[in-house]
């Protein structure tokens, strides 16, 4: 039987950390897919909080809540078919707002 080993995980998670922080945020700007690559952002920092690899969460849940706020602002000022894109689901939407207070 397997052991979960957080250390282990967190190795693991290391090389997506890197990929999901260097994301180019004027490139998914310009596809429209700010919110639903910061859905991908808040996915990543939750797999990091339960590892305790908190710094990288911290970043990841920052990154994810600018990311799905201003995409979602910027989808109101965008076309009818755009609007009609799948919302993020309640889950992800409850978590964000738990990040904007400060985690003690």
């Amino acid at each position: 039987m397997k052991v979960f080993d957080p250390a282990s995980e967190r190795r693991l998670l290391d090389r997506n950390v890197r990929l999901y922080l260097g994301f180019d945020f004027e490139e998914f700007r310009s596809q429209g897919a700010l919110a639903s690559r910061g859905s991908g952002l808040l996915i990543m920092g939750v797999y990091c909080l339960l590892v305790a690899y908190d710094d990288p969460a911290d970043q990841l849940l920052k990154l994810a809540f600018d990311w799905v706020s201003i995409g979602k602002a910027l989808r109101s000022n965008e076309s009818r078919a755009a609007r009609e894109r799948p919302p993020l689901r309640g889950v992800q939407e409850l978590a964000l707002e738990s990040v904007r207070e400060p985690r003690v």
